[in-house]
């Protein structure tokens, strides 16, 4: 679960909650791909989970990847830093390829190969997106 600065695995099992994603403070990604950057204070507003990876947006425009502890990847998708990443989902593509999908206020959803942390495709529209589908 998602709350502010954070994000919670809880276990039913053990009951008791571990922190997978603490982003209170300067959140700094380990593969420097293009695009990445480093980010501060990022309050989560989305995430979606898939196999080993979970990917969280911000609500300034934030995508992070978390796919071992730490962050692999962090970076700002929106066109403006006021815009609220509204929903994210990973998915895999026909090709068997890990793709993430963001929606964000800046009218636009954007594609991702989630492996070289790259923009595929992005679509604009003439309205904020609030959702999304799963493939371009």
């Amino acid at each position: 679960m998602a709350q502010n600065n954070s994000v919670m695995h809880w276990s039913s099992l053990l009951q008791r909650g571990t922190e997978v994603l603490h982003v209170a403070g300067q959140v700094v990604p380990k593969q420097k791909a293009h695009g990445a950057r480093t980010l501060s204070r990022v309050q989560i507003s989305s995430m979606a989970l898939k196999d080993n990876l979970m990917v969280a947006g911000g609500f300034r425009g934030e995508l992070i990847y978390v796919d071992k502890p730490g962050v692999a990847f962090c970076t700002n998708v929106a066109d403006n830093k006021n815009s609220v990443t509204n929903a994210v989902d990973v998915y895999e593509s026909p090709s068997g390829a890990t793709r993430v999908t963001a929606a964000n206020n800046d009218c636009t959803v954007k594609f991702l190969d989630a492996e070289r942390c790259s923009l595929l495709s992005r679509f604009t529209y003439p309205w904020s997106v609030n959702e999304h589908i799963g493939e371009s």
